[in-house]
């Protein structure tokens, strides 16, 4: 395609992607835990139409940024947005040298990136609605979100919830085929006040599970299974994670370098079943016979202040929670409203 002077603009993902994809360290060093996502080919296989603009040199991939189309709902009405699903390009062409070498081929890439980021090459209607979860402690991701007019709208908290020894209750049940769609709707009841709520992806990985009471769903959480390759963690804390956690007997469950968790996203929870929930969590990592979850959850979430009534395990104690900016490319700031609760996918942080 020729809408670009030095990216081409595809909708399906290459072997080459893969790769490049699969060599990615993600983070700063000594400032944001570096690390790799693992299961890629799996991921890319789900993304709901991706946008890939990709930099090519005699054929060899440099660069992807990858663009996911989806419908999001905001206050209960609905947009068409794009999330940003992965900016990755190779040493020589990431941001900062970009900015350093204006006079040779950096700049039309600059150029074209902005176009894009501008919707060129995207086919949608209404506004133009980009987003983006961004570490704030990953300076490269920072700067250069920074540089293609994105502003901060939102934030939330990863949430770590371990436990040493787990069981699974018998009230806990994985939601068959036929209660699906039911499922859906309630999800969407229950965050009709929410804000770039995405159930695009909902279903079309990991299972759905809930507790009943007296046939009614009280609580319930979609489990993701995942493993991250942790390469580095900053500070004391970091390096007694790395070096010393993984060789303690029965803590050791709880964190090894292939970092192996269950990703807890999509909460419904009753008002006053917060202890129901806590057993929900625990049963799941039960099923997938893993110590360590996480949950992504705006502070200003309903659903975050039932979850901080449950025990959340020794590795909250140890890590705390980490924040996530929520960022947003828009031709009409107003849609949202920064003092009202985000939706996170966990489909997109993984």
């Amino acid at each position: 395609m020729s809408e670009f002077k030095s990216l081409t603009l595809e909708r399906k993902p290459n072997e080459q992607l893969i790769g490049l994809l699969e060599d990615n360290i993600i983070g700063t060093p000594g400032e944001s835990m570096l690390y790799r996502h693992q299961n890629i080919r799996s991921k890319v296989s789900t993304i709901p139409a991706p946008y890939y603009a990709n930099l090519y040199i005699r054929k060899r991939l440099y660069g992807s940024i990858c663009l996911s189309k989806r419908n999001v709902l905001t206050l209960g009405k609905k947009h068409q947005a794009f999330y940003l699903r992965y900016f990755t390009f190779r040493e020589r062409f990431r941001s900062t040298n970009i900015q350093q070498r204006k006079n040779d081929s950096s700049s039309l890439i600059r150029e074209d990136v902005i176009n894009l980021m501008n919707g060129k090459g995207l086919h949608y209607h209404g506004d133009l609605v980009l987003y983006a979860y961004v570490d704030p402690e990953n300076i490269r991701s920072k700067r250069l979100i920074d540089e293609f007019g994105f502003k901060k709208i939102g934030e939330f908290n990863t949430i770590p919830f371990s436990r040493i020894c787990t069981k699974i209750s018998s009230r806990v049940e994985k939601v068959v085929e036929k209660d699906l769609e039911y499922i859906y709707r309630l999800l969407k009841g229950a965050n009709k006040k929410e804000q770039l709520v995405s159930l695009d992806n909902l279903f079309t990985r990991g299972e759905y599970f809930v507790i009943r009471e007296n046939s009614t769903i009280i609580c319930g959480v979609q489990a993701i299974r995942d493993s991250w390759e942790i390469i580095d963690l900053p500070g004391i804390s970091g390096r007694f994670m790395i070096s010393v956690v993984p060789g303690i007997p029965f803590i050791g469950r709880l964190f090894k370098p292939r970092y192996e968790f269950v990703f807890l996203e999509s909460l419904f929870c009753v008002n006053g079943k917060e202890k129901e929930l806590g057993i929900l969590l625990e049963s799941v990592l039960a099923f997938h016979n893993l110590n360590s979850g996480i949950l992504c959850l705006d502070p200003k979430s309903p659903l975050y202040s039932k979850v901080k009534q449950i025990n959340l395990g020794l590795t909250h104690k140890v890590m705390g929670e980490k924040k996530i900016e929520i960022v947003v490319k828009t031709s009409d700031q107003e849609i949202f409203n920064q003092d009202l609760p985000f939706f996170v996918s966990g489909h997109d942080v993984l």
